[in-house]
């Protein structure tokens, strides 16, 4: 990894990961989907001199690439980050595209292959579910709790 003029390294501290991710709705503040890229915007990687949670916004690697290249501006990104995607339309998105029930999921070091990710004793908290139509992608499906046991169903990816 090549670090800028301030030798700052591209590396960025889980907990300024973390806090983009949140504020930007776990994705990309353009498209809305849940593939992404970390992109320094205020200021540009180039003139950081640290890595600052609210200059730092979430883009799809299309995205990303077209800001680079200058066919999607600066400006627009600014305004994206104001009002990312994933915030207003309540959701991030992805087409999970496989051709069985299974889907390959990386909890740190545990790889599992399974329609089922993760189950407490007979719920399925993260799981997957076949899709709306044939030939469809998978659905990606999570329960929540909040902190007074409210409990919802969501549909955390899904093909829109």
């Amino acid at each position: 990894m090549a670090a800028n003029r301030f030798g700052l390294e591209r590396s960025i501290p889980a907990g300024t990961k973390r806090s983009v991710r949140q504020r930007c709705g776990f994705g990309c503040v353009v498209c809305g989907c849940a593939i992404i890229q970390y992109h320094h915007f205020d200021p540009p990687f180039a003139d950081a001199s640290g890595h600052t949670d609210s200059g730092i916004t979430l883009l799809y690697g299309q995205c990303h690439d077209r800001t680079g290249r200058g066919i999607l501006a600066e400006r627009d990104i600014v305004s994206a980050n104001a009002s990312p995607h994933c915030i207003t339309f309540g959701h991030a998105k992805d087409i999970l595209s496989t051709s069985n029930s299974t889907l390959p999921v990386r909890f740190g070091s545990s790889r599992v292959c399974a329609a089922t990710i993760i189950k407490f004793d007979d719920d399925v908290i993260i799981g997957l579910s076949q899709p709306e139509l044939p030939n469809g992608p998978l659905r990606l499906n999570a329960v929540f709790t909040d902190q007074r046991d409210t409990t919802s169903k969501q549909t955390v990816l899904d093909s829109q």
